[in-house]
């Protein structure tokens, strides 16, 4: 049997930590078939130092410094047409990889070969790595099976829209994903959401997607950079920028649209509110979210029953919930 060869596509900028600690995740790997292809932004941190020394020691390291940033989306496009895998496995600079991942998503894509792509899981960590956290099942059903297949763009984003959003759980047959970038104008779609436009225009000419259902990621909750213009803007990337994103796609009447939206309203958006109310934001930003809420999702019998009592809840007993959450698990990992 052929295993694939993987190539980690890993954007960053002036994350030498964290890249640090994901890169180790790489290396740890149970397989070597693999090669790295980092993109960086033009980081000051140490990064370029620290990646040259790596390189002296591992010969399958593609480092690309770029003199500009050209921020998230050019750089994850740029990644993959530096690589030279059979696939591309797209990972964000602070998840790790769990210890047989590479070698159970290769042996899954060897076995399946017609597919452009496949979604993994993820364990979901708090900030430090420390605890695991409970998380939103990536799927819309839950899936007993180790996995399930996909023949068009629909029953993919049906299931799995909102999970193609994490770019860590994203691997694309490398092929595919150069036939878009040479042969498509990406500028209307070099957005945050740059991963899920380029599955939907991967998946437009090759349907055959799949979703393994194994925690093949660590993932690293609380560490997003968008939010570092604020939490309103970073609402918008989700609730402005996302909904067009799936508009390249699915017209606002039909069945995928339709159901996109419902599932982000009733599992995503009571968890990111709860969140944002536990972190203590302005009252003036808070209002300004609730308004964006309501232009969107009021029709929406979910927004009303699940997301609208949380605004009414104070934040100190989301902040006293969460603190007891947290302490919990601490203790539970203490025993571990």
């Amino acid at each position: 049997m052929n295993i694939p060869k993987v190539s980690i596509c890993i954007p960053t900028r002036n994350r030498k930590e964290l890249l640090s600690g994901c890169l180790k995740s790489i290396f740890e790997q149970s397989t070597d078939a693999f090669e790295i292809v980092i993109i960086d932004g033009n980081s000051s941190d140490g990064t370029k130092e620290m990646i040259f020394e790596l390189q002296k020691k591992y010969l399958n390291i593609t480092y690309i410094f770029q003199e500009t940033h050209n921020g998230i989306a050019r750089d994850v496009v740029n990644s993959i047409v530096n690589s030279n895998g059979d696939y591309c496995w797209m990972l964000s600079d602070d998840d790790r990889l769990d210890k047989n991942a590479l070698s159970e998503a290769s042996l899954y894509l060897s076995k399946n070969k017609e597919l452009s792509g496949i979604s993994v899981s993820y364990d979901f960590f708090d900030k430090s790595m420390t605890y695991r956290i409970k998380s939103m099942r990536p799927s819309r059903n839950k899936i007993q099976s180790k996995a399930i297949k996909f023949n068009s763009i629909e029953d993919t984003f049906e299931e799995i829209g909102h999970h193609l959003g994490f770019l860590s759980g994203q691997i694309l047959k490398r092929d595919e994903a150069t036939k878009v970038i040479n042969n498509c104008d990406l500028t209307p779609f070099l957005n945050p959401w740059i991963i899920i436009n380029l599955i939907g225009l991967v998946l437009k000419n090759n349907p055959n997607w799949a979703y393994l259902n194994l925690p093949l990621v660590l993932y690293r909750s609380g560490n997003d950079s968008f939010l570092s213009n604020g939490v309103y803007k970073r609402q918008l990337i989700t609730h402005e920028v996302l909904r067009g994103t799936y508009l390249n796609f699915f017209h606002k009447d039909s069945k995928t649209f339709k159901i996109l939206m419902s599932s982000l309203v009733n599992i995503r958006m009571p968890r990111a509110l709860a969140v944002i109310k536990a972190n203590k934001l302005p009252m003036k930003e808070l209002y300004l979210i609730f308004k964006l809420y309501i232009k969107h999702y009021s029709l929406f019998i979910g927004f009303w029953l699940k997301v609208f009592p949380i605004f009414l809840v104070p934040g100190f007993i989301i902040n006293l919930v969460r603190w007891v959450y947290n302490s919990l698990k601490i203790i539970h990992s203490w025993k571990k």
